[in-house]
């Protein structure tokens, strides 16, 4: 059973609507789960969301407001397929958000996949340059898990995202 989004969103805005549109988002791959903490709970629309959602937006062709407005609200409305997890109810007082990392992209992601890229970039490591590199980390963009262009550069934030897509092996 799916949401219905029947208001306007955009950055600032909070509540249940903003996390339904987080869980939307973190299922079509746009949002990476692990950005939300405690200290950055789910059911706050900030930089992430709104950059997540203007991604949303170019997929589509729609103009990249960053906004939930109508024509998004529409597009969201009817390819909203996800099960909506019972455990995530928006920000509440002593809550963790964390809960959220059962329906993370990062479970989504297919074993075979993952054990075909870790033979293809195992060997890489910090302060390599190249084509490889620079597709590896379009991967992990692509699964929500690097927040920067590819640069063809391995430094530390490659590092970390290519150390929770091999995560996923043991799960």
């Amino acid at each position: 059973m799916g949401f219905t989004f029947k208001k306007v969103i955009k950055r600032g805005s909070k509540g249940i609507d903003v996390s339904e549109l987080q869980n939307f988002l973190i299922s079509k791959k746009f949002l990476a789960a692990n950005l939300f903490t405690l200290s950055n709970p789910m059911g706050t629309f900030g930089v992430a969301t709104e950059k997540s959602l203007r991604a949303y937006q170019k997929s589509l062709r729609l103009e990249q407001t960053g906004a939930l407005g109508p024509k998004t609200m529409e597009a969201i409305n009817s390819d909203y397929d996800i099960k909506v997890n019972s455990n995530v109810n928006g920000p509440t007082s002593g809550t963790s958000s964390n809960t959220i990392s059962k329906n993370s992209n990062l479970n989504m992601v297919r074993a075979d996949d993952i054990r075909n890229n870790i033979e293809m970039y195992k060997d890489l490591k910090v302060g390599d340059e190249g084509d490889r590199v620079k597709a590896l980390q379009k991967i992990l963009i692509n699964k929500g898990l690097l927040w920067t262009n590819a640069t063809g550069i391995y430094g530390d934030g490659t590092a970390g995202a290519w150390r929770d897509y091999k995560k996923l092996l043991k799960k």
